[in-house]
This record gives structure tokens, C-alpha cells and sequence, in this order.
């Protein structure tokens, strides 16, 4: 888990660091490992380090390319990084880190807006594009990473992870319709927050943003018949295949790797699992 905020100004003026510093510190406990903020005219950019892959400073956010044509800040892991950097690398992309987030920056070079459609993983980034001065977003499928933003009374855009990080930059009131659905579901589904002037990206979305405003749209169908999993026609194996390849997915990690076992089936199949990809027990809480 990480944290991101920032603001996309409508006038082109550098946003105030110091109201970046302070979106960040709003959500401290998203990243003890690390702060940064990048500021340029017309964006501000912040983060809150988790770190899981590539320890090392130069996996910090935000990070930009060498270039400077490109700058991210990411929050979540990416599960097939590694075979993606093998393919970019192939096409001619150059490497200094050996972190995700620097393999979503070069997709992104690569690919454009489409490069989403190729990370497998969990996640919520921006990209801000030097040359065209537009702010590229995107939200995973699933939507297990959360992602927030409003327009300013002045016409910027601004984005957090939390909506704590964007309430006090402005008033908010308080959307009666998001908590009726509260009530009801025990959630408030997206676009809905809870407040009228903040919105959720919905999960398997992306957007831009400039001076001329905000659009989204969705770059996933779960309908897409190229999705079909099951590979034989008994069920039970394939799931068990597709449980397996999962849980051997998420165990990456520059850092010790543990699981909750809550006493289900669920949690003790995914450790049984884990177990036959590891060299060292695994640490399990319960």
C-alpha cells in the first residue's frame, strides 16, 4: 500500500508544495519507507512509499524518465513487471531500477493510454506528459486500488487516494443519495464517495486530464470472450490451476512475505499454495 495525491492546475501555474506536502501527510500511514514531491508548472505530484520491490533509492517516487518527457507516481504491484521488461527491453527501452514502477513509465512510452491493458496486477497511477502537459490515470480491473478526485472551484484537478487528502482543500456537502447506499450496502459504489464534489474512478477505468477538464472511459469488459480461462472441462482443476498461478504471482517481493489465516478455507488453501513456491516457511498470523 501506497499513497498518492496531486493537483493538474488549469492555468498552468506550479502548484503550491507546500498543499502537496500536506495532502501527503494526511495519509501517513499509507508509506513509512518513503516521501516525495515533485512540483513543475502546471502539476504537483506527491507519494508515500511503501516499499516491496526494489528497496533502493532509485525505485523512489516520484519518478520520472530519463528524459524527463514522464513522470509517475503508483500505488500497487504489478505481477508481471518483470516479463514486461523483458519485452520493452527487447524493443529498446533502458533500465535503472529494478522497480514495477519504472516498467509502467516505459509501457506508458511505449504503448500510450493502451499500456494498462497490459499490467496484471493492482493498481492506481498517474503519468504526467511533459509535452502535451496532460495527466494520464488509470484504476485496475478489479478496482482493489482507490482513486479520488475533484475539480477546484478554479478549474484544477486534483487527486488523492483517500478522500481525506482532498476534503480539506475545499468545502464538501455531504451526498444523502451515497448514504442511503451506505445504509443499504454497507459501501458507497463508484463514481459516489459520499460527497457531492468528489468523485471515485471506477475500477477498469482511465482518464486524462488538462486545461480543458477531465474524461474517463473504460479500457476492460469482463464480456471479452478472449478472457475465457478454463482450459479443460473439468472445472475444479482449472480453478485450482488459476488459484495456484495467483498465489504464485503475489509472492514477489524484495521483502519477507506472511499471510492472515482467518481460519477459512479460503486463507489456508492460498497458504497451502504459497508453500510449495517458497524456499523458508512462511510467516502466518491468525
Amino acid at each position: 500500500m501506497c499513497g498518492i495525491a496531486g493537483i493538474v492546475t488549469r492555468d498552468g501555474s506550479t502548484p503550491d508544495e507546500g498543499l502537496i506536502r500536506r495532502m501527503m501527510d494526511a495519509i501517513p500511514y499509507r508509506g513509512r519507507d518513503g516521501e516525495g514531491v515533485w512540483v513543475k508548472p502546471g502539476v504537483g505530484l506527491g507519494h508515500r512509499r511503501l516499499a516491496i520491490v526494489d528497496l533502493s533509492p532509485m525505485a523512489a517516487q516520484p519518478m520520472s524518465t530519463t528524459d524527463g518527457k514522464f513522470t509517475i507516481v503508483y500505488n500497487g504491484e504489478i505481477y508481471n513487471f518483470r516479463e514486461l521488461r523483458d519485452e520493452l527491453s527487447r524493443l529498446g527501452s533502458s533500465f535503472r531500477s529494478t522497480s514495477d514502477t519504472e516498467v509502467i513509465l516505459e509501457a506508458y512510452r511505449r504503448w500510450g493510454g493502451d499500456s494498462v491493458k497490459r499490467l496484471r496486477g493492482m493498481f492506481a497511477f498517474v503519468i504526467w506528459d511533459a509535452a502535451s502537459r496532460r495527466l494520464f490515470f488509470a484504476r485496475d480491473r478489479i478496482g482493489k486500488k482507490p482513486f479520488f478526485y475533484r475539480i477546484l472551484k478554479n478549474g484544477s484537478f486534483a487527486f488523492a487516494s483517500e478522500l481525506k487528502a482532498l476534503i480539506p482543500l475545499e468545502p464538501v456537502t455531504a451526498d444523502l443519495g451515497a448514504l442511503r447506499q451506505f445504509i443499504g450496502l454497507q459501501y458507497v459504489p463508484p463514481p459516489r464517495t459520499g460527497f457531492n464534489e468528489i468523485i471515485g474512478v471506477l475500477q477498469g477505468h482511465r482518464g486524462f486530464a488538462d486545461a480543458n477538464g477531465v474524461s474517463t472511459e473504460s479500457y476492460h469488459t469482463w464480456e471479452d470472450p478472449s478472457l475465457a480461462l478454463m482450459v479443460t472441462n473439468d472445472p475444479s482443476k482449472d480453478i485450482l490451476t488459476l488459484l495456484d498461478d495467483a498465489v504464485k504471482t503475489r509472492l514477489l517481493a524484495d521483502v519477507p512475505v506472511g499471510a492472515f489465516l482467518s481460519g477459512g478455507v479460503d486463507s489456508a488453501a492460498v497458504v497451502a499454495l504459497a508453500t510449495k513456491h517458497l524456499d523458508r516457511p512462511l510467516r502466518t498470523f491468525t
